[in-house]
């Protein structure tokens, strides 16, 4: 091997070097942070609920991060204004209900109410898991997602919504619901319904499976065999 093509070798070595080190970086890193959210998760799924208030006050004013905390709430349901968001259940496409909720204290919050098949989406065909009246709601508190890469743009105008996009979702309530809304989703724990669907499905810590020791382990591993490769052939270059 020439003194360019060993040269080039070893830049090229000192490179991917550097790119699978870092990569195995930022899966420790991702390791921690899905041990918080895991953390997290599992102490406000044991925890009493509290109220809409207290955990607007947690969310805006605190500083601290709500997600997941449990809540309460009493009040009845805006049928006429729900949405629809695309999802699977056990790799079955449909749509989770996404419904105006309109507090006893006057406040409306945006409860995922959970998931329907295709052949249920039309809320027509589901009266029976439309409450109606006052009824009382308990679940976790959940922001917006950031859509990925691959998902499609929320269709609007059809009422066919990709992402968790709170504040596109809000604008599309009519202004008495829209100027009352807080800043957060409700996902349901349980239905406030005997009917079988909307059926939620409250994200629980049996969800997250947090493999990135796994990743970080496979990130590092490929470093030192390209350390190894690259010694055996320093090493060989050296005896010539």
């Amino acid at each position: 091997m020439t003194t360019l093509r060993f040269a080039c070798l070893t830049i090229a070595s000192l490179i991917a070097l550097g790119i699978l080190l870092s990569l195995g970086g930022w899966q420790v890193q991702r390791m921690s942070w899905k041990q918080d959210v895991l953390s997290k998760l599992e102490a406000r799924a044991a925890a009493a609920p509290v109220t809409l208030a207290r955990a607007l006050e947690v969310s805006t004013r605190s500083g601290e991060d709500a997600q997941f905390l449990k809540v309460a709430a009493t009040g009845q349901f805006r049928h006429a204004f729900e949405l629809h968001l695309f999802g699977l259940a056990n790799r079955q496409p449909g749509w989770r209900i996404i419904t105006p909720f309109e507090t006893s204290t006057g406040d409306v919050v945006l409860v995922v109410r959970g998931f329907v098949p295709e052949a249920l989406k039309d809320q027509g065909t589901r009266r029976a898991g439309q409450p109606q009246g006052t009824v009382s709601v308990v679940g976790q508190v959940r922001y917006s997602e950031a859509p990925g890469i691959l998902i499609p743009d929320n269709e609007v105008r059809s009422n066919q919504w990709y992402s968790r996009d709170l504040p596109a979702m809000q604008a599309a309530l009519p202004a008495d619901l829209r100027q009352k809304a807080l800043p957060f989703f409700v996902e349901l724990e349980k239905p406030a319904h005997a009917a079988p669907w909307p059926k939620p499905s409250p994200l629980t810590a049996s969800h997250l499976h947090n493999r990135h020791f796994q990743y970080a382990l496979t990130w590092f591993g490929l470093a030192a065999v390209l350390v190894v490769i690259y010694g055996a052939l320093l090493m060989g270059r050296l005896k010539t």
